[in-house]
């Protein structure tokens, strides 16, 4: 079981564009904005300001994981896909915050900035399929 555990572990510490298959940079994107709403959602639960908290969770990411990710294949297409990473992870912390706040303008904005994301490099990725 812990094998398991470790090969899945590895295996998310690997960068990956998904190239040209449109469905799974979809899902993954989702993912990473689900990953943002999740560690700005605990920070703000420990009491961290809305607006600040998610801006750290954001960049926390960003550094920690995208950052890393980078080092490890250098080149454009790397650097622009730990980008894209991190801006649906922001987004992500962004819906946290709009949602903590009570800001429905805020989570108007943060969700169609992820929903425009999305049909962009959904569009990009089928047109180029």
């Amino acid at each position: 079981m812990w094998e398991l555990w470790r090969r899945i572990l590895a295996d998310l510490g690997r960068p990956d564009d998904q190239g040209r298959d449109w469905y799974a940079w979809g899902t993954v994107q989702v993912a990473h904005a689900g990953i943002g709403v999740a560690l700005a959602g605990l920070l703000l639960a420990f009491g961290a300001a809305p607006w600040s908290g998610a801006l750290f969770a954001a960049l926390a990411y960003g550094l920690g994981k995208e950052m890393r990710d980078y080092r490890q294949a250098r080149g454009w297409r790397t650097a622009r896909d730990c980008l894209r990473d991190s801006l649906f992870v922001a987004g992500g912390c962004t819906i946290a915050a709009a949602l903590h706040t009570h800001s429905a303008a805020g989570l108007a904005v943060a969700l169609a900035a992820v929903v425009l994301g999305l049909a962009v490099g959904v569009y990009q990725r089928a047109a180029g399929a």
